[in-house]
């Protein structure tokens, strides 16, 4: 499941060119068509859902490790959190290539779950399904309907003039400073504009909760139906409403926020439809599983896959590498996307026949037991997933 939700991330960067919003003008004009389709599909089975999915594993990793750790008695909480201050530096290095980092918020909205690591399942629970209830979306609609002058705030539009100049003329290093400035305005401003100030958390309690429950471990053909057909239900009735919602979004209307919030409901809905469909096609057709599986290794090597995704796309699509943003539509940039995907594919594959980790998840599991003499953790197919 992550090395799928880590795809879905990597062909949706790509055709939004790392959050370079440019109109590739060279682009051939016969790919009109088929650019258009893309546009559309990707996104529609992607935006929103793929990042969900990666939320609630980090979330259902947390709870592996927690749990091993409490079974032999031993604390977790110290070295999570600085498990997750390592994480908020491997989120710096990230941003150096893409402004659009989820790391470093990661590690921030990770104090929710040690905060909640001794609640009781139910709890748990009830408190995800507040988080996802998007509190603040309707708290800020409250506020407009009394307040005209507060309004819908965009501020990855607000600095897109910015940011599109400097991709097109900077050097890597002129990047580098607008990404540690602008760009972390821009990122920050979007996690709270978008609802995913209270989305992310409320993912990361559902996987904690999902871990719990082992409903990835141990599947429940009719637990997972009636998840997904009432995800299908409720998307059916939503979907229409938040996007024409959301297509009027940022005319200073209170209903913007009415949009947010249901358009991350809509999100939330068609996330737990596709992770229905997964676990039941896991769990019913052996030939999926095989196949499915052979993305396992990209997934063990999320990190590493997610931050090297970053280094190569921007530097295929800006000015300080090949410059393709004047060429590539979505069907060129789709190209580019899946080569880049089966590379890391392959590349996973063949790096651990040969080691145990990935590198960067190697560093960051050395980093957070340094000072132990030895590694609390078995190596298992199990913490070896939790540790990607």
């Amino acid at each position: 499941m992550r090395g799928f939700a880590l795809a879905g991330i990597i062909l949706l960067h790509n055709i939004q060119h790392f959050n370079f919003k440019h109109t590739a003008e060279l682009n051939p004009s016969w790919l009109h068509t088929s650019d258009q389709v893309i546009s559309a599909i990707i996104p529609f089975f992607f935006g929103g859902k793929a990042y969900a999915i990666f939320s609630i594993l980090f979330g259902f990793s947390f709870w592996i490790q927690y749990s091993h750790r409490k079974a032999k008695g031993k604390p977790f909480s110290k070295r999570f959190s600085w498990r997750m201050l390592l994480l908020f530096g491997f989120g710096l290095f990230h941003t150096i290539f893409y402004n659009g980092d989820i790391l470093t918020f990661y590690a921030i909205f990770s104090i929710l779950l040690i905060l909640t690591r001794k609640w009781s399942d139910r709890a748990i629970l009830t408190l995800a399904i507040c988080f996802l209830l998007q509190p603040l979306e309707w708290i800020k609609f409250a506020i407009a309907t009394q307040n005209p002058a507060f309004h819908f705030h965009d501020s990855v539009t607000l600095y897109n003039a910015i940011f599109s100049q400097a991709r097109m003329e900077g050097s890597f290093w002129e990047l580098i400073q607008l990404n540690f400035t602008t760009g972390q305005l821009a990122n920050i401003g979007w996690v709270w504009e978008y609802g995913r100030f209270c989305q992310a958390p409320g993912l990361f309690l559902l996987g904690s909760y999902f871990a719990r429950r082992k409903m990835f471990s141990n599947i429940c053909p009719k637990t997972w139906k009636r998840i997904g057909l009432s995800s299908f239900i409720i998307n059916i009735l939503l979907v229409p409403v938040a996007i024409l919602l959301f297509s009027h979004l940022k005319e200073r209307s209170p209903l913007d926020f009415v949009g947010i919030a249901l358009w991350m409901y809509s999100c939330l809905s068609a996330t737990l439809l596709m992770l229905s469909i997964l676990c039941l096609c896991w769990y019913y057709f052996k030939k999926f599983s095989n196949v499915f599986g052979l993305i396992a290794p990209y997934g063990r090597m999320s990190l590493t896959n997610y931050i090297t995704q970053s280094a190569i796309g921007t530097t295929f699509y800006f000015s300080y590498g090949l410059g393709l943003y004047k060429y590539c539509g979505p069907t060129l940039s789709m190209g580019i996307g899946i080569s880049t995907l089966l590379a890391q594919i392959l590349f996973s594959r063949w790096w651990l026949n040969h080691h145990k980790q990935g590198p960067l998840e190697w560093l960051w599991k050395k980093a957070t037991w340094v000072g132990v003499k030895k590694n609390p953790i078995p190596e298992s197919r199990v913490s070896g997933a939790a540790e990607a």
